[in-house]
């Protein structure tokens, strides 16, 4: 039985992804320019999907960190190139609406404004590495090193396809 409830779900995804291929700009527009609150989604929904990469940079601290002290230098620069990542590829993606929203006009504003989306992206995810360090088990640290790695490379590579498929299809947002 588990085999056609599994297939099932496989149809109904593939369904969806045909769908949704043809038709997901025109449902997205017909959505997200209602209400302010359907704005906001489409500007800004996709932006949690980075909380990942600072909790992947979490996981690799925690595991190097119980490995030993002279681990924990090879943990503390992961964490910062996954904030990092966080932080750059909100900015890539979501960046021109964030400095739109707070008033940022390209060579009319004062540089400070730029660097204020900058800071707005680092506080929206300051809070995922604290709350992940707090709850994460580390009995285990080879598991959160292979954790914090499969997390860290699947968000990069799909970044990268995302981006590339964006470019290829040269639609104004792929999803």
């Amino acid at each position: 039985m588990p085999g056609y409830f599994s297939i099932g779900i496989i149809v109904v995804c593939i369904i969806g992804l045909i769908i949704g291929s043809f038709s997901d700009y025109s449902i997205s527009e017909a959505l997200s320019n209602k209400t302010p609150f359907g704005e906001f989604f489409a500007h800004y929904g996709n932006a949690i999907s980075f909380c990942f990469y600072p909790l992947a940079g979490t996981c690799l601290l925690k595991g190097f960190q119980k490995k030993g002290k002279a681990y924990k230098y090879i943990g503390w620069g992961l964490f910062i190139v996954a904030y990092f990542l966080a932080v750059y590829n909100s900015s890539l993606f979501y960046g021109e609406n964030l400095r739109a929203d707070i008033g940022y006009v390209a060579g009319e504003s004062p540089v400070w404004l730029e660097l204020w989306e900058y800071v707005i992206w680092i506080l929206l995810y300051s809070w995922v590495a604290p709350v992940t360090y707090l709850i994460l088990d580390d009995s285990d640290p080879n598991l959160l090193i292979a954790v914090g790695a499969i997390i860290l490379i699947a968000g990069v590579l799909s970044n990268d396809l995302n981006q590339w498929l964006k470019d290829f299809a040269s639609r104004p947002r792929y999803r």
